[in-house]
């Protein structure tokens, strides 16, 4: 699960950050290295503990992000303010792929359909290596 939100989640937080601040702001800084973390953690479990993905965790992690996103759309009304965990109340103030998509909350679906693209995506390193291996 951590390596399909890791390399689906927190790569695309590096190439399209949602900040107002860039570099050398030390909120720049701790945004990058805190996602960038994120990579080298799934990294470790996946090359050195030998944690690997399979085809079968592609549904499961994508069942538990719609679950996760059926609590995280009213807990960020219900929080208020600014809260936008996972983007459901409005789109990043920076371009990214949210731009193309329609607005809040009917790009809920398309959400979905973009996650589960993604999870193959980042699966198909592994994809390739047991096709070339068989």
């Amino acid at each position: 699960m951590i390596y399909f939100w890791t390399f689906a989640g927190a790569s695309m937080a590096l190439i399209t950050p949602d900040l107002v601040y860039g570099w050398p702001d030390p909120n720049y800084i701790m945004y990058m290295i805190t996602h960038g973390l994120l990579l080298l953690g799934a990294l470790y479990f996946t090359i050195v503990e030998g944690h690997r993905p399979t085809i079968a965790s592609i549904w499961k992690v994508l069942k538990i992000s719609v679950y996760v996103t059926l609590i995280i759309f009213p807990l960020n009304y219900m929080i208020g303010g600014g809260a936008n965990y996972f983007y459901l109340r409005y789109p990043p103030v920076v371009g990214s792929l949210m731009d193309f998509l329609p607005e809040p909350p009917l790009h809920i679906p398309f959400f979905i359909l973009f996650a589960y693209l993604a999870f193959w995506v980042v699966y198909l390193p592994y994809l390739v290596r047991d096709s070339v291996r068989r």
